[in-house]
């Protein structure tokens, strides 16, 4: 009897490597994984990128993933914003007795860097020169009343005038 339990568990568990390879090669189909063992969960979700991951934890209804999640949200944040970023973070929930979900901290920080960042990049626009259009110092109707008066008249320029080099 122990030889045949001993032999189940080793197929069982030959097809959940299984399974696993195979949704590693496709976890960009991946949606809800509220029926899929935790510990295949585990070995699958850390080869997942930001937005597949967001997706997945989306689509998962009636569980919560953030035992799983956390781990791999904690090492996005680290990589995007530093370990000096994260370590205040980790010491000021801890100095408080506080309990984030490192996705939500993640996604929140991430929108304060791209409003400052867009914010930063609005000054330097305003501070730049912009050229503007060449518009003509006679423009409509001082234009034909000046080509009236002078029509035939030979009006004084830099190269004809007496105030030139001699």
């Amino acid at each position: 009897m122990d030889i045949q339990a001993n032999t189940d568990y080793q197929i069982v568990k030959a097809l959940s490597l299984a399974d696993v390879t195979t949704a590693i090669e496709n976890r960009r189909f991946l949606g809800d994984v509220s029926d899929m063992d935790l510990e295949l969960v585990e070995r699958i979700l850390p080869h997942c990128s930001k937005t597949q991951l967001i997706h997945i934890e989306k689509s998962t209804k009636n569980r919560d993933l953030s035992p799983v999640t956390d781990k791999l949200w904690k090492s996005f944040y680290e990589r995007e914003f530093g370990t000096e970023s994260t370590e205040s973070v980790s010491q000021i929930m801890k100095e408080w007795n506080l309990k984030f979900k490192w996705s939500e901290l993640y996604q929140e920080k991430s929108k304060r860097v791209k409003g400052a960042k867009k914010k930063e990049d609005d000054g330097k626009l305003s501070r730049q020169v912009r050229v503007c259009k060449k518009v003509s110092p006679f423009s409509g109707k001082k234009e034909k009343w000046l080509k009236k008066k002078f029509v035939g008249a030979i009006v004084p320029t830099a190269k004809h005038s007496s105030c030139g080099k001699r």
